[in-house]
């Protein structure tokens, strides 16, 4: 919860605060732990708390993602590690921050460990490591997300697909936008942009199968059967056949949580 100050904290169900509004951000509680950021000298540091608002590990990183299967990507210099929920290093940063493209510097991630598995940037691509750090999915990808569903995107030349967790292309590279599975389905765009063009979104099934097709000017992910959507003059709900179970004309709007 945000306070008119954009200072974030936390309130239990009746809307009391139980955790003060005094962080730069304060993320969702994953095993009990949260992420927290604050500012010194103008820097950003990220730490984790509990539930009772205690600073379990101090901020010390330069960056941070929240915990899953029992271990954290953390950030020192232009390095990523991974630390265990005391803090330490379980994974000795190596996993280089940045790369290089077209002459300039763009930020790199390390992922959410899922099924034992998360994404890395090794120097040269993305790869996947296990909980020792070593390389499960050898490092031949452009682009690569976590995995969701068994399935993770990954992108090669300009084009994404997606694998399995053995590391085998689950789904071929035929798309110019994919994003995660969410109850089954994943948000794809085939057609390439253009100057005043943004190609429409469709939703594809685990097999790669279209299911709904691509008639949409943005969309979100399916959250409890249901899918925000726009067209070019109208807001609504899908469901997973792509029926609109909603709709009205284009204002503003919130995202389905």
């Amino acid at each position: 919860m945000c306070n008119k100050k954009g200072r974030w904290g936390a309130i239990d169900l009746t809307g009391n605060f139980v955790i003060e509004p005094k962080y730069d951000y304060l993320g969702p509680f994953r095993a009990g732990l949260a992420l927290f950021r604050i500012r010194e000298r103008g820097k950003a540091r990220y730490g984790f708390l509990d539930r009772s608002g205690a600073e379990v590990i101090r901020a010390i990183s330069d960056h941070a993602n929240g915990f899953s299967e029992g271990l954290a990507a953390a950030k020192v210099g232009n390095l990523w590690g991974y630390i265990d929920a005391s803090g330490i290093f379980k994974i000795t940063p190596r996993f280089e921050a940045t790369r290089s493209v077209a002459g300039r510097l763009e930020v790199t991630r390390s992922g959410y460990f899922v099924s034992g598995l998360a994404p890395v940037w090794s120097g040269q691509s993305y790869g996947f490591v296990g909980t020792t750090g070593k390389f499960v999915i050898e490092d031949t990808f452009a682009e690569a997300n976590s995995f969701k569903e068994g399935r993770a995107v990954v992108g090669r030349h300009k084009r994404f697909g997606f694998i399995d967790t053995e590391g085998r292309t689950a789904i071929e590279y035929r798309f110019t936008l994919a994003r995660d599975f969410s109850e089954g389905l994943a948000r794809v765009e085939e057609k390439e942009p253009g100057v005043g063009f943004s190609p429409p979104s469709g939703f594809i099934d685990l097999r790669g199968q279209v299911v709904i097709q691509p008639i949409f000017s943005t969309a979100e992910s399916f959250h409890d059967g249901l899918c925000l959507v726009t067209t070019e003059d109208s807001i609504g709900y899908v469901n997973p056949c792509g029926n609109f179970v909603w709709r009205g004309p284009y204002v503003e709007y919130g995202t389905l949580i």
